[in-house]
């Protein structure tokens, strides 16, 4: 077996079909450096799998993370089927990456105060004061937003949740 028949079992699988639309996604895009490797047995998969990191590392390293996890997935499935007796993205070193830095109270008050674009100001404010995702406050329409009560519906990406805030 090789690593395009691997890529088309995996993305037809009931794992696959049970992520999030958002999962499958950021997944297939991290899976997309595979193409030129896809003709590779699964065996001989380490080789191209340092070369895609190393490529990735210094200018993309989020890209560098999401396409090592999303490769460990895929191969964690090849495991489990006996396709392939290791997952060979185990034990590899993956970039450091950077947390989002905390706004002070000075830098939101700052930005409050500066008369921001009103669709901007309700952006901050809803991350703000309902810790929601990013994804999930740019995706929310004012259907779901129950201004009476002062409630907001949200289906979460991440996990498809649904969430009264």
């Amino acid at each position: 077996m090789n690593i395009g028949d691997l890529f088309t079992a995996y993305t037809g699988s009931p794992e696959w079909r049970r992520l999030s639309y958002a999962s499958q996604r950021a997944y297939a895009h991290g899976l997309d450096y595979w193409k030129p490797y896809h003709k590779i047995d699964l065996v001989d998969a380490f080789s191209p799998l340092m070369i895609l990191r190393d490529q990735l590392w210094d200018d993309r390293p989020g890209m560098a993370g999401m396409f090592l996890s999303s490769s460990s997935v895929m191969f964690s499935y090849a495991v489990r089927r006996r396709w392939m007796p290791i997952n060979p993205v185990k034990g590899v070193e993956r970039p450091k990456m950077g947390q989002y830095k905390k706004w002070s109270d000075k830098a939101i008050s700052d930005f409050l105060d500066s008369s921001p674009p009103k669709h901007l100001e309700l952006a901050v404010l809803m991350g703000l004061c309902t810790a929601q995702r990013l994804g999930d406050i740019v995706r929310a329409k004012w259907d779901d937003i129950d201004m009476v009560r002062c409630v907001w519906q949200v289906t979460q990406s991440k996990t498809c949740t649904k969430v009264r805030v």
